[in-house]
């Protein structure tokens, strides 16, 4: 669904409903999670997995503001002696991965060898090829970050909101500069924490710019 507002910039509710309108997609070595399209939104049940969620736009839209309604029964079991994201203590409760077009576009013997996660997001940013994902997470330990941080070659990531206790785990964010986005990618995961929580989607709106 689209609205104009005054100023022209263009809002779409992405449409939480309609499981035809997302592709939910398996890691080769760790068990899907639950979803469930439901009339209050979309419903992801983690126990101990970890699995992407996208929604590809029909056309590459300019994003200036995100803005997620969400609540969960739960939170990944964090190790406290770790660093949030290192290895064995790296689940989200919540994170919604904008996928960027660049000019990425595997050749016959990179489809061949490349992770599946990386094929489907280049088929995802289409004729443009793939660029990068940006993750804007709900986390535990790290506080809200001004910029996005770089966690590899194709992903980078930012914290938005931090949260302690379960419950709500929405957020808005506005970017300084609109990103070009061909496709969202929701994910919530429990696989190195062995944790099993549920998150109830129920609102995602993107806003674009002309």
């Amino acid at each position: 669904m689209k609205k104009n507002s005054p100023l022209l910039l263009t809002v779409v509710f992405l449409p939480l409903q309609m499981e035809d309108a997302w592709r939910h997609e398996k890691y080769a070595s760790q068990a899907q999670n639950g979803v469930r399209f439901t009339p209050a939104g979309i419903v992801v049940t983690v126990e101990e997995s970890s699995s992407p969620l996208f929604h590809k736009f029909a056309n590459v839209m300019p994003l200036t503001e995100v803005q997620v309604v969400a609540k969960t029964t739960g939170l990944p079991r964090l190790d406290p002696t770790k660093d949030e994201g290192a290895q064995g203590n790296d689940d989200h409760v919540l994170r919604l991965g904008l996928v960027q077009p660049g000019d990425y576009r595997p050749n016959w013997f990179e489809k061949i060898f490349a992770p599946k996660w990386i094929l489907n997001l280049t088929s995802l940013a289409g004729e443009m090829g793939f660029g990068k994902v940006t993750f804007l997470d709900v986390t535990q330990q790290t506080e809200p970050q001004k910029t996005p941080v770089e966690k590899g070659k194709w992903i980078e990531s930012q914290s938005v909101r931090r949260v302690t206790q379960a419950g709500d785990v929405s957020f808005t964010y506005h970017f300084a500069q609109s990103r070009p986005t061909a496709a969202v990618w929701l994910h919530a995961d429990g696989d190195d924490t062995k944790s099993k929580f549920t998150v109830t989607v129920s609102k995602i709106a993107v806003t674009a710019a002309p």
